[in-house]
C-alpha cells in the first residue's frame, strides 16, 4: 500500500485535479482551491497507515444492530448486539472465536475467499476510491465523537447494466466493501450515496446508504494507533 504523500506529492495532486476542475472543488475566501477528491486521498493514505483503532457501529434497524469493535492488522474483536443477542467474535489470523452470550466458545477456521481485508486498509482504499470519482462533494461540518470533521459524500447512479458506467468504487473487492455492507454496490437498481467524515488526515466516519431507504450501515472510528492487543479466548 501508499504511503504517507509527502507535501510536494500532495501539492502536486492538488494542482493536477484544480487543473482538472476535479470533483467537488470550492474556494473560501482568502484561501484557494479547497478540493475534495485531494483531501480525500490525503485521508486515504494515512487511515491506511493506522496500525489499529476502534470502531462503533451505531444501533441501526429494526432488530437495533449494533457493534463495537477493535482492530490490530487484520486481526479484530467485536461485539455485536441485536434482537436481544450478544455475542463477541475474535478473528486472528485464519482462525475466528465466536462467543455467545453464555460464555460458550467455538473455533472455526476462516476459508481463504471469506477472510476480510484489514479494517484499515479497506478504509483507506474505499476512500481512495471516492477521491477518484468526480460525483465526490463537500456537503459542510460535522462533530463525530467530538471532532469537528468535514462531511464528503458521493452519490454512485444506479446500474442496471454492465454497460453502465462504473465508480472506481464499485471495483474494490467484496473483501473491503463487506466492512461497510457495500459489497453489492455495483448491482443495486437506485442511487447509493457514500458518506466520508474527515477530520486531521482521518477517516472518521464512513456510510453507505441506498436511495429513500435505511442506511446500509455506519461505521465511527477513534482511538486510531492505540495500545491494543488481540487475543484468543481464555482456554482457547
Amino acid at each position: 500500500m501508499a504511503g504517507i504523500a509527502t507535501a510536494s506529492v500532495a501539492a502536486a495532486v492538488v494542482a493536477a485535479v484544480s487543473l482538472a476542475g476535479g470533483p467537488g472543488q470550492r474556494s473560501a475566501p482568502g484561501t484557494g482551491p479547497v478540493d475534495a477528491g485531494s483531501v480525500l486521498l490525503a485521508a486515504a493514505e494515512r487511515t491506511e497507515q493506522v496500525s489499529s483503532l476502534r470502531f462503533s457501529q451505531p444501533p441501526q434497524g429494526g432488530a437495533a444492530f449494533s457493534a463495537e469493535g477493535e482492530v490490530r492488522g487484520a486481526n479484530s474483536r467485536i461485539v455485536s448486539k441485536g434482537e436481544g443477542v450478544t455475542e463477541t467474535t475474535v478473528v486472528i489470523g485464519s482462525d475466528r472465536y465466536v462467543t455467545s452470550a453464555d460464555g460458550t466458545t467455538r473455533k472455526e477456521t476462516i476459508p481463504d475467499d471469506q477472510k476480510l481485508a484489514p479494517f484499515a486498509r479497506a478504509a483507506g482504499d474505499l476512500t481512495r476510491a471516492a477521491s477518484q470519482d468526480r460525483n465526490v462533494a463537500v456537503v459542510g461540518t460535522e462533530d463525530v465523537r467530538g471532532v469537528k470533521t468535514t462531511h464528503y459524500r458521493l452519490t454512485l447512479p444506479a446500474r442496471t447494466s454492465a454497460a453502465d458506467p462504473a465508480s472506481p468504487v464499485t471495483e474494490l473487492p467484496a473483501t473491503e466493501l463487506a466492512w461497510f455492507e457495500l459489497e453489492g454496490v455495483d448491482s443495486y437498481s437506485a442511487p447509493v450515496q457514500v458518506d466520508i467524515w474527515v477530520a486531521d488526515n482521518l477517516v472518521r466516519r464512513i456510510s453507505g446508504t441506498v436511495q429513500n431507504q435505511d442506511p446500509l450501515t455506519t461505521v465511527e472510528f477513534y482511538d486510531f494507533n492505540a495500545p491494543i492487543s488481540i487475543t484468543a479466548p481464555a482456554g482457547r
